[in-house]
């Protein structure tokens, strides 16, 4: 590419490619959005963060991947289930696997690929490197994923451990966020209270009758 090439294309504020049946959204509107999180001190903290967690979260996918595969071959009741489902129920898919539905199913995975690439642009800005474009992915209509293009001479020419925290953020970034869903869901579901139908004692006071 031709710098009046790369000049045009830093030019453009956004542009729309669509090569059957793939559609791809192109823009810079959060550039700022990147520039301003990453800036603050926690983005930095984070991107280490992310450092230690990619090598424990890989390990645990492996071990998860082996224990499935080990019951496929050998528990009896996974072969009953993928016999009676057929392998699609090993496939974290919506739509393929059975047991997965569809809507809610595609919905969080594009919003953990949203927030796995909007954490590369973020940690990217915080340590200097250009975010030239980000956008969404769509499989004609429905969404699919999203990017952040990262300047990648920038990024071979950076520091390693600079580079190394860019591709960690990703992950890290999906972790942080589960982790607040789930300290979120439990801290909803502690405040229900269950509801019986019949008369149940929810406390008794010291001293008096129905003690």
């Amino acid at each position: 590419m031709t710098d009046q090439e790369v000049e045009a294309e830093e030019a453009e504020p956004g542009r729309i490619e669509f090569s059957f049946p793939m559609l791809t959204v192109r823009t810079k509107m959060f550039s700022g959005v990147f520039d301003r999180l990453g800036s603050l001190r926690a983005s930095r903290l984070i991107s280490w963060v992310a450092l230690i967690i990619v090598p424990v979260v890989a390990g645990i996918g492996l071990y998860l991947l082996c224990s499935s595969l080990f019951a496929l071959l050998w528990t009896p009741v996974a072969r009953d289930m993928a016999s009676e489902f057929g392998l699609a129920v090993y496939l974290l898919l919506p739509g393929i696997n059975p047991l997965l539905p569809i809507l809610y199913g595609w919905l969080a995975i594009v919003c953990a690929i949203v927030v796995h690439e909007g954490a590369h642009g973020i940690v990217a800005r915080n340590r200097g490197l250009k975010v030239k474009s980000s956008g969404l992915l769509f499989f004609l209509v429905i969404p699919i994923g999203a990017f952040v293009d990262v300047d990648e001479e920038q990024l071979a020419k950076a520091k390693s451990k600079d580079s190394l925290r860019v591709m960690a953020a990703g992950v890290g970034g999906n972790v942080v966020v589960a982790i607040i869903c789930i300290l979120a869901v439990l801290l909803i579901v502690s405040g229900l209270t269950p509801v019986i139908d019949d008369v149940y004692v929810y406390g008794v006071t010291e001293g008096m009758p129905a003690e």
